[in-house]
């Protein structure tokens, strides 16, 4: 699920819009955020907290010391260890990424999933769309575009061929 801050502004307010907005994320594989302030971080994930079942945790990987309000409402705290970072932030997070590559290979691995899932979507409405476009084509072709009942020529077919007499 992709969805921007603004619109998480909205989802936010009203709390109908946050059991579905929810509901849909635990289906979801990834959530990805963009342009969200620090403090949406933090309701999102105190609202996450409450929706998820006995025996799961909420965790925050943390990437800049902007993210640390999320530090107080995960149950883990992840972030990555880059060249400038103080050792103090290092020392709120549970677990401490050396680099990249320990993610990369899931991000990567569910990133393509994701990807071939969509493009199948998309081919799926594509074909949808094409199907649609060919029957309105074709009956208005026959129709001569005058909005005439598609059928009409086909009952009268259809009587001539089978119920008119010799």
């Amino acid at each position: 699920m992709i969805f921007t801050g603004h619109a998480l502004l909205e989802i936010l307010r009203d709390q109908t819009m946050q059991k579905s907005f929810m509901t849909l994320a635990y289906l979801c594989d990834v959530m990805v955020g963009s342009e969200i302030t620090p403090y949406q971080k933090q309701k999102l994930l105190k609202i996450a907290k409450q929706y998820i079942g006995e025996g799961e945790y909420a965790a925050a990987i943390v990437a800049t010391t902007e993210d640390q309000f999320m530090v107080n409402e995960a149950d883990l705290v992840a972030n990555f260890k880059t060249k400038g970072k103080s050792a103090d932030f290092q020392a709120v997070s549970d677990v401490t990424f050396k680099d990249f590559s320990a993610i990369s290979y899931l991000l990567f691995k569910h990133g393509n999933q994701i990807q071939m899932r969509l493009s199948k979507a998309a081919q799926a409405f594509f074909y949808r769309s094409l199907v649609t476009f060919l029957i309105l084509a074709t009956y208005m072709i026959e129709s001569g575009f005058s909005g005439a009942i598609p059928y009409t020529n086909f009952f009268f077919f259809v009587f001539m061929l089978f119920l008119a007499p010799g």
